[in-house]
């Protein structure tokens, strides 16, 4: 009910998601959702699936140094990129916390976000 064949076949044809139910049902859920989704993906299918999904995402690993880190966040948040956080451990740095929890902040029509000091 809340996807058609058409864009299931899509995902599972050109962009590489496995052609199994559970694999459809999850893919379903993560488009349908508002919250940003956590996968635990130990043979890197939906990590595949999401960068043929979404062409130009930002790869951002936490093993980067901080500074690199917040040059990167910021940069998508300015230009609207979107990004994929890999490899996370069981905590994330509150340098994410802005991002992860939406803050924003209603600026008159339109919407910020306080991310550092900017």
């Amino acid at each position: 009910m809340l996807s058609d064949p058409l864009t299931i076949g899509i995902w599972t044809n050109s962009q590489q998601l496995p052609n199994d139910n559970f694999s459809i049902d999850n893919a379903i859920i993560l488009k349908n959702s508002t919250r940003w989704p956590l996968m635990i993906d130990p043979q890197i299918q939906a990590n595949n699936w999401i960068k043929n999904l979404e062409p130009g995402i930002k790869t951002i690993r936490l093993t980067q140094s901080s500074k690199e880190l917040e040059m990167i966040l910021e940069n998508a948040i300015q230009v609207g990129v979107s990004l994929l956080l890999e490899n996370i451990g069981e905590t994330i740095d509150s340098l994410f916390e802005p991002l992860l929890q939406k803050k924003l902040i209603k600026a008159g029509a339109s919407y910020r976000l306080k991310f550092g000091d900017k």
